[in-house]
């Protein structure tokens, strides 16, 4: 998914986990994305590419 959308010209990328998921949280770490905070019962992640 990272690279589909750093191919279409993507600036940012974000992703929502459940906070119960630590697969799913580990998985998005490990793809470069950095956890950013929890909202919504959901624990954020973001990947920010450059330009």
């Amino acid at each position: 998914m990272i690279g589909i959308a750093r191919g279409a010209g993507a600036a940012v990328l974000r992703g929502d986990a459940d906070p119960a998921n630590a697969a799913s949280q580990r998985v998005m770490e490990r793809a470069g994305m950095r956890r950013v905070g929890e909202s919504g019962g959901f624990v954020r992640f973001l990947v920010e590419f450059g330009r």
